[in-house]
């Protein structure tokens, strides 16, 4: 006898003596046994759930004649390695099947009863002669022995419950492991594929199910990250021609604003000239208008000059009339005096005299006049020249009055234009100073985007560190990604299986072997 089936016939009471009082119990029941086993399968096919765990008629009539097997082997007290063998096989085909542990108690108490009232019938002579003591202890026996058996059918059910769940979490685990390792390629395949109780693939669809919304979120993180990595390389390169051409563009702006204040302090030097223009074209207006004043005073005297030369002429013919009248007196003296002869000689030299001063008189008087006639062409050429630099001098007046008031406008436009410039100067220097911010923050900027840039490598680096599934899953947003899974969760979706994950899958299932056969109820 198999040691283990002597210590558990020792727990329950079941030693030599209680053996071959099984035997002789059991002689009374076996030819009972197939009424027994044909009860307890009617109950099965009147109960709608039991009945679902068998396929057909077939494997019901095999599981039949397995457990008349063995409770033949049970009635007999062959507690054999075969008996044991048979008590786990029974255990795990209950597991298998998910019979439920109340079920077995339930109808193992039914047949039980069923041997008991048969034993009961059969012992009416025997208790009749009062061998009571001697029924009791068959009964006694009896229910030690289902006992014991039913001891030996629950820990098989129960170990084997255990191995599934210790199978089922050391895959699990196995799988866990990986995903630590960061390897999130090789799914669990399905129980028939891969070994993984059927009892726990709630648990196995749903390692699967994250493991698929894991590779889907490490690719949209992935490429993700490829997207970040060319925006932070283009826009450090955009931040960097951005710098030099806020560097380039801070030195033309620093050279302008050079320029714009050699350009205002000129307009305000010219502002500052037109001015004193002004102030010369006003003096030199005022000293127009007194020329054309003094000119109209000279005009007024050349006038009177003239005036006066024409009364000087006029003296002088009247002073060549006398000098003419003088030398015809002179004459007729000093023909009287000829006539007088002597006596007249004298008066005669005096005619002589008189005549000579009365010509040089004349020639005199002649001589002053044509001074006279030139002097009054001079004077009339002379008044007209002044009359010309009369009119001259009014229309330079009005014409330095005309500049007078051009140089005014300019004088005043030259001091908005400085003011505008002085603005316009002030303006750029605070556009220079931003731009010069500017630079300093687009070369700030620069360093950061590198910065930016030198970690979505480092993250791409640990994405790439991440073993995928070679089918690549669909770009989604987190939204999408959550929206996906919790609709998929409650159907329990087989992940898509690559042939390397497969065959991985299958591989680390191989390790251990199935825990039932493909022949189904075969050994129950």
């Amino acid at each position: 006898m198999n040691e283990e089936l002597r210590k558990h016939l020792a727990v329950f009471d079941i030693g030599p003596a209680e053996i071959e009082l099984l035997r002789e119990t059991g002689k009374i029941l076996l030819p009972f046994l197939d009424e027994v086993v044909s009860g307890f399968y009617d109950t099965v096919r009147a109960t709608p759930e039991l009945v679902a765990f068998f396929e057909d008629d077939a494997m019901m009539a095999h599981a039949r004649a397995a457990q008349t097997k063995h409770w033949t082997r049970l009635l007999t007290a062959d507690f054999s390695d075969e008996h044991l063998a048979s008590t786990k096989r029974v255990g795990l085909a209950h597991c298998r099947i998910g019979l439920p542990y109340v079920q077995f108690l339930l109808h193992s108490a039914q047949v039980f009863s069923r041997i008991q009232a048969i034993l009961f019938r059969e012992s009416r002579d025997r208790l009749m002669a009062g061998e009571i003591e001697a029924v009791d202890e068959m009964l006694s026996l009896l229910s030690r022995v289902f006992q014991f058996d039913a001891e030996l059918v629950t820990s098989a059910y129960f170990e084997a419950i255990q191995a599934e769940r210790t199978r089922a979490f050391d895959m699990l685990s196995a799988g866990l492991q990986r995903f630590a390792e960061r390897d999130f390629s090789q799914p669990i395949p399905s129980p028939e594929e891969s070994g993984f109780p059927k009892e726990y693939d709630s648990l196995r669809q749903d390692y699967n199910a994250a493991a698929g919304q894991l590779c889907e979120v490490m690719a949209v993180i992935a490429g993700t990250v490829e997207d970040l990595t060319g925006f932070a390389d283009e826009i450090a390169r955009s931040t960097g021609d951005l710098a030099q051409r806020t560097e380039s563009q801070a030195a033309t702006l620093q050279e302008t604003t050079a320029a714009l204040q050699v350009i205002t302090q000129g307009v305000r030097d010219t502002a500052e000239g037109t001015a004193q223009a002004d102030r010369a074209v006003q003096a030199a207006s005022e000293g127009a208008r007194q020329g054309g004043a003094v000119v109209v005073e000279a005009t007024q005297a050349m006038n009177a000059i003239e005036g006066s030369s024409g009364e000087i002429a006029r003296k002088i013919r009247v002073i060549d009339d006398i000098a003419f009248q003088t030398n015809l007196l002179a004459l007729n003296a000093g023909v009287e005096a000829a006539r007088a002869g002597d006596a007249g000689r004298g008066f005669a030299v005096v005619a002589s005299e008189v005549r000579a001063l009365a010509v040089r008189s004349a020639e005199a008087a002649k001589e002053i006049g044509d001074l006279i006639s030139a002097s009054s062409a001079h004077i009339e050429s002379g008044v007209s020249r002044v009359g010309q630099v009369g009119g001259a001098l009014e229309k330079i007046v009005t014409d330095v009055g005309v500049v007078t008031g051009l140089v005014t406008d300019i004088s005043a436009s030259s001091q908005t234009q400085a003011t505008t410039l002085a603005e316009i100067n002030a303006a750029a220097n605070q556009l220079d100073q931003v731009t010069q911010q500017n630079a300093a923050m687009a070369q700030e900027t620069t360093a950061a985007s590198e910065g930016v840039h030198r970690n979505s490598l480092r993250l791409g680096e640990l994405v790439d560190s991440f073993r995928l599934s070679d089918v690549p899953p669909t770009r989604l947003t987190p939204k999408q990604s959550l929206d996906k899974g919790n609709a998929a969760k409650p159907a329990r979706p087989a992940a898509a299986v690559t042939a390397a994950g497969a065959a991985a899958g299958a591989g680390a299932a191989g390790a251990a072997a199935p825990v039932f056969d493909a022949e189904g109820f075969q050994d129950f």
